[in-house]
């Protein structure tokens, strides 16, 4: 029976709570969408399980990349982040122009940093949904290791190489592995399946940055014109003109484990 964590981030801060709440107590009837479309378009991403003895933890950076996760995913270990639930796959927009999450469907990258902003906010405010941080995706990519690790059969160093320095094993880069003949083309949502997460690279995923960071959007990741080599999971970019379309990213969706109300 897992327990959801009565912890938030506000604000920067870690606000803790005494309550505690097992998922099966949760109610969401009241939601537009059942649980299990939550569990499957949204899982739940563990990061309160990365602690300072965690196993991804004890490996050794090998270079840059690698050394910048490690500090970032020792933050988490030491703030001690929340678990969150983040998209399970890239998102697009339907004829209503409403954000939608779906299978076989076309990744929408026409849209800017700020609009993926102001509509990630807006599509499930039940759930907090927003922007995710720059620091959840670091656990993200954290995690992934693990479950590359423990699913996969990877050992530590090709599954910190794979997610920080050529990822074209694991997600879809120019250079990846074919479903088609055809390189350098934008799969279908529900791509790429590693557990629960689908269509690594395919699309850069946009996030906010934390609190006192200079510049507050960020395009991460690997997409399906660039090669793994050069633009893997932990690559980052800045994005200067956020109000101007962006072409190769979608926005990363995380919102509470449970609903807002019964916290």
């Amino acid at each position: 029976m897992m327990k959801i964590q009565t912890v938030r981030e506000e604000q920067g801060k870690t606000c803790k709570r005494e309550k505690t709440t097992t998922l099966q107590q949760v109610d969401f009837s009241q939601l537009k969408y059942p649980q299990e479309w939550f569990d499957k378009y949204f899982p739940i991403v563990p990061a309160s399980t990365i602690t300072t003895n965690s196993s991804i933890l004890q490996y050794k950076p090998q270079n840059m990349a690698q050394a910048q996760l490690k500090v970032d995913l020792q933050r988490i270990a030491k703030m001690g982040m929340p678990d969150f639930r983040a998209q399970a796959m890239d998102p697009y927009i339907n004829a209503k122009g409403e954000v939608c999450y779906e299978e076989y469907c076309n990744a929408e990258i026409k849209k800017s940093a700020k609009d993926w902003d102001k509509e990630l906010k807006n599509f499930l405010p039940q759930m907090n949904s927003r922007m995710g941080t720059k620091l959840q995706y670091s656990a993200f990519l954290g995690l992934l290791i693990k479950q590359l690790v423990e699913e996969r059969q990877y050992n530590l160093k090709r599954a910190w190489y794979e997610v920080c320095n050529d990822s074209s094993k694991i997600a879809n880069c120019w250079d990846s592995p074919r479903y088609t003949t055809k390189y350098g083309v934008k799969e279908p949502s529900g791509s790429r399946k590693i557990g629960k997460w689908y269509d690594l690279g395919n699309t850069r995923k946009i996030v906010i940055a934390e609190q006192n960071m200079q510049y507050k959007y960020y395009s991460c990741g690997s997409n399906y014109a660039t090669e793994g080599f050069i633009h893997p999971l932990t690559f980052s970019m800045i994005l200067l003109t956020p109000s101007k379309p962006d072409y190769d990213s979608t926005g990363w969706c995380v919102m509470d484990v449970v609903p807002t109300a019964i916290k």
